[in-house]
């Protein structure tokens, strides 16, 4: 998609743009506009504020004249997850119209309790056990069928439709329940908030988990009946969310990662067969950014030659790789895209995001804006579309870069990007998973930052002076809606990855959350302060915008 960027008549001197709803919010010029996305009118948004829900953000930002602002990151609230998770593709599979298993070499040993879906797979469906080639599924494929491509999820966090439930006690006879279960979520039917494994049966059948709370509803999973006319089998969720004793934290789910050395740090090395993780990435990650669970999953990586590989296995540090490194990887240069979408990622070219700006456009670059000397601001908003580190099938690389600015600029280690195009100029933005370090935030913890590391301020703008800056005041407003336009073929219910959001969710906990914002000019901090406090609420019977809308 491309927009045209126009002059308008009688164009309003503050807009914010909100994506679904197509919707300008025109507030009144500031007398003496601050540098700030935390004043009068120029405040964090999320909504709906409910722990555990889908969330959109919405961030509007004011500058002074004489200000150049040419890079933002907004480190998201610790509450908040973006879409991150990581998997890999079957293709051509054949299926077989309401058997249980599925034969084809792709399959892995380590695929156990992982979902998988595509093709006539009902939802919720997930690998129970393999055997050589052949898979067995927690439940019978649907008809009719016919080859297709499956994406098998790296994750544990499943789906149950066979669970029945005591007070503490959930029972399943596909569950496959093991001590790596302890601390995940469960969460639908009649359980509350807060619902987690503590414990798990013996080693054998692993039919039976100990729930950390109680079912109100003893002895009943769900209160309604799967024979009623309308509704599915009922579904309980084990993984939504992961907890250290009774506080939600991040899971160690393998990532869609794109890992890339620029001038500023080294994400990784790529020696014979081994990509090793390097100080800027573990920077973000962790010192051990990769785990046993990264085995499998598609690789891409580009240096003066691309190679498309797969991990054969992993360490806490390196992967090593089935096909040998390619040449012109250096400390500064380099890309290594590893895991393929999910089966609920945004596919390329969602649109997802708006960006919306007043500012004295310069007709430099938009040759029908009227003269600098004028003074009459313009507004404008362009919608950004979603690219994975990786193509839908994990062949290709995903990401943006031909004629991009920021492409040059990215993240050391990224989960996505979302680029803003426009018949003039595009730029990209990059979310990016801080498991340690980053912007502080409050509470401090792990947490996404969305980075836009090359705004064209300096193309945009009228400028004065030299070095030129802004000859007037500025507004930008960008949100990020919680989900994406569904296209065909569209998922069953319970799907997929289900602790990895379509683009942007709330964890389980409660209470004052809130992000931080950077406005920068090159690598000068002009200010960085806290957003307004969120108060995330548990959810309850009263709808309300406790933290806007």
């Amino acid at each position: 998609m491309t927009l045209n960027l126009r002059k308008s008549v009688n164009v309003p001197i503050f807009l914010a743009v909100v994506l679904f709803a197509s919707l300008a919010v025109i507030l009144a010029e500031p007398a003496s506009a601050a540098n700030t996305c935390n004043g009068p009118g120029v405040t964090a948004s999320q909504f709906p504020a409910r722990a555990g829900a889908q969330s959109s953000l919405q961030v509007a930002c004011t500058t002074n004249a004489g200000t150049k602002v040419d890079n933002i990151t907004v480190a998201d609230s610790s509450n908040a997850v973006w879409h991150h998770g990581a998997a890999r593709i079957l293709p051509n599979v054949t299926l077989v119209a309401l058997a249980k298993t599925i034969t084809n070499a792709g399959f892995r040993a380590d695929d156990v309790r992982r979902p998988i879906s595509g093709g006539c797979l009902k939802g919720g469906t997930f690998i129970v056990s393999v055997v050589g080639s052949t898979a067995t599924l927690s439940q019978a494929l649907g008809t009719p069928c016919s080859p297709s491509s499956l994406t098998i999820e790296h994750t544990t966090s499943r789906v149950l439709t066979d669970a029945t439930c005591s007070a503490t006690l959930i029972t399943s006879a596909t569950a496959k329940f093991t001590s790596t279960d302890i601390g995940k979520s469960v969460s639908g039917g009649n359980f509350a908030l807060g619902a987690r494994i503590t414990a798990v049966g013996s080693a054998g059948a692993n039919t039976t988990a100990t729930v950390g709370t109680t079912n109100p509803a003893s002895g009943v999973c769900v209160d309604r009946s799967p024979t009623l006319a309308g509704y599915q089998a009922p579904m309980l969720t084990i993984g939504g969310a992961t907890y250290a004793g009774t506080t939600p934290v991040w899971s160690n789910d393998p990532m869609q990662l794109a890992l890339t050395n620029t001038l500023s740090g080294t994400a990784f090395t790529c020696v014979g067969k081994t990509l090793t993780a390097g100080a800027a990435a573990k920077a973000i990650v962790g010192t051990s950014p990769f785990n046993a669970a990264y085995a499998g999953l598609p690789v891409i990586i580009t240096g003066t030659t691309t190679v498309i590989t797969s991990v054969a296995t992993s360490t806490p540090t390196a992967l090593s790789l089935v096909a040998n490194c390619p040449a012109g990887i250096t400390a500064s240069a380099g890309v290594a895209n590893i895991g393929a979408p999910g089966a609920n990622a945004p596919r390329v070219g969602n649109s997802l995001a708006t960006l919306g700006a007043v500012l004295n456009l310069s007709p430099n670059l938009v040759a029908t804006a009227d003269e600098c000397s004028r003074g009459q601001l313009e507004g404008f908003s362009v919608a950004g579309t979603w690219e994975n580190p990786l193509s839908a099938n994990g062949t290709a690389r995903g990401y943006a870069t031909n004629g991009v600015l920021g492409a040059s600029t990215a993240p050391a280690a990224t989960v996505g990007q979302i680029v803003f195009p426009t018949a003039v100029v595009s730029f990209a933005s990059y979310v990016v998973p801080n498991r340690v370090g980053g912007i502080t935030v409050n509470p401090a913890g792990s947490h996404y930052e969305f980075v836009l590391p090359s705004l064209p301020t300096t193309l945009a703008t009228c400028t004065t002076g030299s070095p030129a800056l802004p000859s007037h005041t500025t507004a930008i407003s960008f949100r990020i809606t919680s989900s994406t336009l569904t296209t065909s073929p569209t998922l069953p219910t319970g799907s997929g990855n289900q602790s990895d959001p379509a683009v942007r969710s709330l964890n389980p906990r409660t209470g004052s959350m809130a992000g931080t914002y950077r406005l920068r000019s090159g690598n000068t901090t002009v200010v960085s302060a806290g957003l307004t406090p969120c108060i995330v609420a548990i959810p309850t019977a009263t709808a309300a915008f406790n933290c806007g809308t």
